[in-house]
C-alpha cells in the first residue's frame, strides 16, 4: 500500500492487558505504531480476522480508540471500518462491526478499493464521503457492504443487496498470479523472544488434495503458485533485512510443491 504516492499505511496492534489497563486510565486513545497517529484520526481501519478469536479483540481495539462499535452507532465522519481474513467467508457475526467486510484475496483488490476512496477525498468533504464511497462500489468483487444486506423472510438466509446481484451471493476476490503480488519481506522484529522466531515466506495458496472437509480449502482455493526464484529472492530480502536466520515456507500443504527439494536445497 505505501507503494501508493496517495495512500499512508501504519499499523496497530491490541495491546497487551497491563497496557490496555494504562490507556484506559489516561484516556489515550489506541494509536498506530509507527507515528503514534489515533486510530480515530485515519480515513480508514481495517483489521485481519485470522481467527475466530479475534472478535473479541476488534470490539476492544475499536472502544480503546474511543470508536462507537456497530456501524449503525458512527457518524459520517468517523473512520470507515473494514475487515478481511480467512474469518470472512462466514462475516456474519462480525458484519454489525463492519462497513466493509473484504472476502477474498486482498493484494490488488485493497490498493484498488483505496484509491477509489483517494479520489473521492479530492473532491467531496468527509460528511458524504463515506456513503459515496459504499455506493460506488457496491457490487465489486469481494465486496460485501453489511448494511445493504437484507434477511430473505422465507429462507432466513442473509441476501447481499439482492437488486444488484440476483444471485445473492459474493464472488469472492482472487489473485491469479501471485507473482504479481509483492511477499512482505520487512516484518517487525519482537523485542522479546516468541515462540517462532523466525520468518515466513508464502510458497503457494490453495491445496491441491481438495479434503471436502477443510475450511482452509474453501478459503483459499484455487492452487497458486510461487515462482522458485521469486521464492529465493524474498528469503535473501528477509534474512536480510530481519537478522534472522530460519525460514518456514507457508502454504496448506508445503510438501505438494512441485519441486520442493530445489528449494530445500
Amino acid at each position: 500500500l505505501n507503494k501508493q504516492a496517495q495512500i499512508l499505511c501504519e499499523r496497530v496492534f491490541a495491546p497487551a492487558p497491563d497496557m490496555e489497563q494504562r490507556l484506559k486510565e489516561t484516556g489515550t486513545p489506541l494509536f498506530s505504531l509507527e507515528t503514534k497517529t489515533a486510530l480515530k484520526d485515519f480515513d480508514i481501519i481495517g483489521f485481519s480476522l485470522q481467527y475466530e478469536l479475534h472478535y473479541t479483540e476488534v470490539i476492544a481495539m475499536l472502544a480503546l480508540a474511543h470508536i462507537p462499535l456497530r456501524s449503525k452507532e458512527r457518524d459520517p465522519v468517523h473512520p470507515l471500518i473494514i475487515a478481511g481474513g480467512p474469518c470472512t467467508v462466514n462475516p456474519e457475526p462480525m458484519a454489525e462491526f463492519f462497513d466493509l467486510i473484504i472476502i477474498g484475496d486482498g493484494e490488488e483488490l485493497l490498493p484498488e478499493l483505496l484509491l477509489r476512496y483517494y479520489s473521492l477525498k479530492q473532491e467531496h468533504p468527509s460528511a458524504q464521503r463515506k456513503a459515496l464511497f459504499l455506493e460506488m462500489i457496491k457490487g465489486s468483487a469481494g465486496v460485501y457492504i453489511p448494511a445493504l444486506a437484507r434477511l430473505d423472510k422465507k429462507t432466513k438466509f442473509i441476501v447481499p443487496y439482492c437488486e444488484y446481484n440476483p444471485l445473492g451471493k459474493i464472488k469472492k476476490a482472487v489473485v491469479k498470479d501471485l507473482d504479481a503480488v509483492d511477499l512482505p519481506v520487512r516484518p517487525i522484529i519482537p523485542y522479546i523472544r516468541t515462540v517462532h522466531e523466525r520468518a515466513n515466506v508464502e510458497i503457494m495458496r490453495g491445496c491441491p488434495r481438495q479434503c471436502k472437509f477443510c475450511q482452509a480449502k474453501e478459503v483459499y482455493w484455487p492452487v497458486r503458485k510461487r515462482a522458485k526464484e521469486k521464492i529465493a529472492t524474498a528469503v535473501r530480502e528477509i534474512l536480510a533485512h530481519t537478522g534472522l536466520n530460519e525460514i518456514s515456507l507457508l502454504s496448506l500443504s508445503v510438501g505438494d510443491y512441485p519441486g520442493i527439494e530445489d528449494i530445500l536445497v
